[in-house]
């Protein structure tokens, strides 16, 4: 996977990303306590409510 010829859009892209062990922590302590399938379900929702919360105060 390169990256997308010009004009060419993707609806899904793989990241690798690395967190730090206390931040792989508050992740997993998140996941669990919102019953959440994976830890990648965790990003997700994660990310989701801070791109949100970024929109909010803007």
């Amino acid at each position: 996977m390169g990256r997308p010829i010009m004009g060419e859009t993707r609806k899904d892209v793989r990241l690798n990303l690395f967190f730090e062990a206390k931040d792989i922590e508050k992740i997993d302590n998140y996941r669990f306590e919102n019953r959440l399938a994976s830890r990648a379900e965790a990003i997700r929702r994660l990310i989701e409510i801070g791109l949100a919360a970024a929109d909010k105060s803007e």
